[in-house]
């Protein structure tokens, strides 16, 4: 009895199409040999698929750095009526920097990580891996908001403290935190002038920072509840001390910047 004829298999040349490949894999399992192995996208092929992906978000980029000014501008106009424009201004300024630093290291991992994920050979993988990336960057943006609404909200404080504190502010280190991060310990607990402030402060530190700013006469009341001696003498030892300006923490260290480092030790816990 003549044995039944097994349907071809397919010559080994990668196929072109989805379509074709689920083809291949069902006559090769049926035949009972190996699938095929996956296709794997060629350099042409990813470059000709990030290139368009980029400029996309280029645009999206472009398009959110033209409505930020104007979206700014309205939030201090409900929020914060009372500021000079000349301070509005220079707030939104700064922003709008650090937004096109954003958006430019934003675009540069893009690409950098677009690649090698478009490059493996599994489908769901790959898909795995975009998804991935796409999460990351989503998450990376939602970050930048909440750091953007809270760095406008210490510097509006930071304005209005000048006003009542012109010699400079006290860094307290927010009791309701045990651990924090090296920034924040090196600069916390002194006086600083507003000269060294206005490049470094607990608004543009780490994000979720919750150290705060306390001027001349709210430093000198934390210093009457915190040690119990003579209040003129504890007056005297702290405008003593507004006399001398610090150096700014650069100087103490050349690598000190605004750090992610986290001291350990048995008495030290949560994070600022």
């Amino acid at each position: 009895m003549a044995q039944p004829r097994r349907p071809p298999t397919e010559s080994p040349q990668q196929p072109q199409a989805t379509g074709a490949l689920a083809a291949v894999t069902a006559a090769a399992a049926v035949a009972g040999a190996p699938p095929p192995p996956p296709v794997v996208p060629t350099a042409a092929a990813i470059a000709a698929t990030t290139k368009p992906i980029i400029a996309g978000l280029k645009r999206l980029h472009d398009q959110r750095y033209r409505r930020l000014d104007e979206d700014l501008l309205l939030l201090f106009r409900r929020e914060y009526p009372d500021l000079v424009q000349k301070v509005v201004d220079q707030i939104i300024a700064e922003e709008l920097r650090l937004e096109g630093i954003f958006q430019k290291r934003a675009r540069e991992r893009v690409e950098r990580d677009l690649r090698p994920a478009l490059a493996i050979p599994d489908a769901q993988a790959r898909r795995d891996a975009v998804q991935a990336l796409l999460d990351r960057e989503r998450r990376y943006a939602r970050l930048r908001e909440e750091s953007l609404t809270r760095r406008m909200a210490g510097r509006v404080n930071m304005v209005r403290l000048m006003g009542t504190s012109p010699r400079g502010a006290f860094w307290r280190l927010s009791p309701h935190v045990k651990e924090h991060t090296l920034d924040c310990l090196v600069m916390g607990e002194k006086w600083w002038p507003w000269e060294v402030l206005d490049k470094i402060n607990p608004a543009n530190r780490h994000h979720g920072c919750a150290c705060d700013l306390l001027g001349e006469a709210e430093a000198v009341r934390l210093a009457n509840y915190r040690i119990p001696r003579n209040a003129a003498e504890r007056y005297r030892n702290l405008t003593s001390r507004l006399a001398l300006p610090p150096k700014p923490p650069q100087h103490l260290n050349p690598l000190f910047g605004p750090f992610h480092l986290r001291l350990r030790s048995p008495q030290i816990a949560p994070r600022c």
